[in-house]
């Protein structure tokens, strides 16, 4: 998942990996429409066909079931991020992988209880949920 997907560019890139689905979250319907014209004339090879864009306000966007990765490129500030967090950690029965690339909200993520700091990249960080760390390493593929 790339919640604040803007143009795309994440969902495609993540598209080329075998994950069962790809969903892109962006509140700007502008950005989505670009986005979905983006993914129309996408030539290059693609191991995901389920892919999603979706226009929708993440603080209050219901995540699909299952184990996630989550990545955020800096998409909004803590008054969004929070509630979106709360969302995210509402189904305890799933692993979920975040990767968080130009932290500037580190500070609400580092304050949540259900995430663990594992990697700090320099340009980003990854956190887990702190209930299940290895089903995390898994679905990331560093088991």
């Amino acid at each position: 998942m790339d919640v604040g997907s803007g143009l795309g560019r994440v969902v495609l890139h993540a598209a080329r990996r075998p994950y069962r689905q790809i969903v892109g979250v962006e509140i700007s319907p502008a950005l989505v429409e670009v986005a979905k014209d983006n993914r129309a004339a996408y030539r290059g090879e693609l191991a995901c066909r389920d892919i999603r864009l979706v226009r929708a306000d993440a603080a209050g966007f219901t995540f699909p079931r299952g184990d996630l990765v989550v990545y955020l490129y800096n998409p909004f500030g803590a008054q969004v991020l929070a509630p979106m967090l709360e969302r995210l950690c509402a189904d305890r029965r799933r692993d979920v992988a975040l990767v968080y690339h130009t932290p500037v909200e580190r500070a609400t993520i580092d304050a949540h209880p259900a995430f663990e700091l594992i990697a700090d990249l320099g340009i980003g960080l990854i956190y887990v949920s702190h209930k299940e760390l290895h089903g995390a390493r898994r679905i990331l593929g560093r088991a």
